[in-house]
């Protein structure tokens, strides 16, 4: 049993989530586009053939199968705020609140109004799909019950929560369940629309998102994970791991998974037992919880990257990773303390939950783009691209510290997979440093002994040829051949390497640009 103590700290909540056909490399069928001022953290919604997304001061209605726009809310002259909820789908209703203070109802097939409702002096900060109702998370603190038909409250009162809503609350069991900064992890009865159970805690997490699935409640306190009852509040088992852990937990078939901030996975059984004692190393800030896909888990990146791992697995747990570039020309800069551009963002990061369905999967970027992967959606037969951008191919240059090599590696289809990446100079291997966010290849000549990733030793003097190997998650191979020529006599100031973040760092992308209205 858990003891009081495993509640003194942040708790974040899961459900495990239903199961799905997902298990390995998907490749991306489409790239929509939409503009928005801001990033958007949503989550897009699946009903009957289509997918729902809130972008900007619009919710979108497409095709699931092929991207194409079937309708855009509002239809005329855009919304006076931003949808900034996630979509809930309930019957015939696409459901999405408004910075304007507005609850928006629209007829998923149409984009046609059905009915809104307004939240007075207040905004929906989450929009939650019951069995025969909607809640309404405001930001003053209630629980707004609607009924999804017409819009009417179907409580006698809006329910008034004790402090602040921490995270995404979810439903299940005809229970809200939530977390305050009141120091509670509730569950609501929305029959009753009073709490059935309470257990206090320190401090919970907002990235902390539950998922559904099966009977079972995860929370995570410190460096542990324990099981709850949804329905009583009570404690099954607890996990320990080596590392505090951030976000939340997901769990699926084959077992779960939780992650430090800096990326670190662990994995866990159904049971709770054969905890991993050596992390999934994904060198990158993570972005939200892991979430769980069938067999698998998925683990989104804050530097460009969307990773699939089997939690089953003792060894090669990773089965898939796909690096999201930028749309070209719509690369961003950041901005640094004196209000001057920094470094060139060229991915984007998805940072709300995906959508997921039977055999694909959608997720919303930070820049507006909405990227639809699914196995239904066609096949990969073409191997990665692999591009020389320094030195130039032929050039005669410096062979000593700090000369670099970089490359630019991409595969819009299914992805590079980091692990297939060699590189040869005259036949030795060269040691090289993959960043997965932006696509850019590093083999770095540093002095001896240097411990910076993908240092080489200096180079002697003469013709260079340069094997450059990859493959993609489909089994397409590329190899590309380049030759230089070294010569230590002559002395010119290496070029400085591209300043991409490269997924190492917790830049996030700020608005889009163009497109889809």
């Amino acid at each position: 049993m858990l003891s009081k103590n495993f509640f003194a700290s942040s708790l974040t909540l899961a459900i495990v989530a239903s199961a799905l056909a997902i298990d390995g490399p998907l490749p991306l069928s489409w790239r929509w586009f939409a503009k928005t001022s801001y990033a958007p953290i949503t989550q897009p919604a699946l009903s009957d053939g289509s997918v729902f997304v809130a972008v900007g001061r619009r919710v979108y209605g497409l095709d699931a199968m092929t991207g194409n726009p079937k309708w855009m809310f509002p239809a005329g002259e855009e919304a006076s705020g931003d949808f900034s909820t996630s979509p809930a789908v309930v019957g015939d209703a696409v459901i999405a609140g408004n910075t304007n203070h507005f609850v928006y109802a629209i007829n998923k097939g149409t984009g046609a109004t059905l009915w809104s409702f307004n939240l007075g002096t207040t905004n929906a900060r989450n929009v939650v799909a019951g069995d025969n109702a909607l809640y309404v998370f405001t930001g003053d603190d209630r629980v707004v019950a609607l009924d999804p038909a017409n819009g009417a409250k179907t409580w006698s009162a809006d329910y008034q929560i004790e402090g602040n809503a921490v995270g995404d609350p979810l439903y299940v069991g005809g229970r809200l369940i939530y977390f305050t900064s009141s120091g509670k992890l509730t569950g609501l009865n929305v029959a009753r629309s009073k709490p059935d159970w309470q257990v206090s805690v320190q401090s919970a997490n907002i990235d902390g998102g539950p998922v559904s699935f099966g009977q079972s409640v995860y929370v995570i306190s410190g460096s542990q994970v324990a099981q709850i009852n949804p329905l009583t509040g009570r404690t099954g088992w607890v996990a320990r791991f080596p590392a505090r852990l951030a976000a939340g937990a997901a769990v699926s078939e084959k077992g779960g998974a939780v992650a430090t901030e800096d990326g670190n996975v662990y994995t866990f059984d159904l049971t709770g037992r054969n905890v991993s004692k050596e992390p999934v190393k994904l060198n990158g800030y993570i972005a939200g919880s892991p979430q769980a896909a069938g067999n698998g888990i998925f683990v989104r990146m804050r530097g460009g990257s969307l990773v699939l791992i089997d939690p089953s697995r003792k060894d090669n747990k990773v089965i898939w990773e796909y690096t999201m570039s930028a749309i070209v020309g719509a690369a961003r800069k950041t901005t640094v303390a004196d209000g001057k551009t920094g470094e060139t963002i060229d991915y984007v990061s998805i940072l709300g939950p995906l959508a997921l369905s039977d055999k694909s999967v959608y997720g919303l970027a930070d820049d507006g783009s909405l990227f639809a992967w699914g196995g239904a959606f066609g096949v990969d037969e073409i191997g990665p691209t692999i591009k020389m951008l320094n030195p130039p191919m032929g050039a005669t240059l410096w062979g000593q510290p700090d000369t670099d090599f970089y490359f630019k590696l991409d595969d819009p289809q299914t992805g590079i997979m980091s692990k297939s990446i060699h590189i040869t100079m005259n036949g030795g291997e060269m040691k090289h440093d993959f960043k997965q966010g932006s696509g850019y290849l590093f083999a770095r000549i540093r002095h001896p002994g240097s411990t910076e990733p993908g240092a080489n030793a200096p180079l002697n003097d003469g013709r260079k040829t340069i094997v450059v190997t990859a493959s993609d998650w489909a089994g397409n191979v590329t190899e590309k051949t380049f030759t230089v020529t070294i010569d230590n006599t002559v002395f010119d100031k290496p070029p400085a390497p591209p300043t991409s973040g490269g997924g190492v760092g917790p830049a996030r992308g700020g608005g889009g640009r163009g497109g889809g209205n």
